[in-house]
């Protein structure tokens, strides 16, 4: 299913505004040690069942971080995905720069 930019958009909004009247705003060590709870969640709950289960609950953590920081979401996938590229040189993917 295709969604166009701003029904896009308009989706991430309306997520994030959830997620900020549900969850309310975290001082950003404790919304931090709720994300590091929640990846250890995942690595220890690796089961089929289980992990759709727990990486929702770290995707809804990274969200309210979001949200909080009134970051767009779109613009945040954008940066990271001109990284990865940035990144992917002669074919393999190196987290470090190369240094000229």
């Amino acid at each position: 299913m295709m969604i166009n930019v701003n029904e896009k958009n308009a989706k991430f909004k309306r997520i994030l505004s959830l997620y900020r009247t549900v969850f309310g705003d975290a001082d950003l060590k404790d919304r931090l040690a709720d994300i590091q709870d929640e990846a250890i969640e995942l690595m220890l709950n690796t089961g089929e069942e289980n992990l759709r289960e727990e990486l929702g609950d770290l995707i809804c953590s990274c969200l309210a971080l979001v949200a909080e920081k009134d970051w767009d979401l779109d613009e945040l996938i954008e940066e990271n995905l001109a990284k990865v590229k940035k990144r992917f040189r002669d074919g393999r993917y190196t987290k470090e720069e190369e240094k000229k």
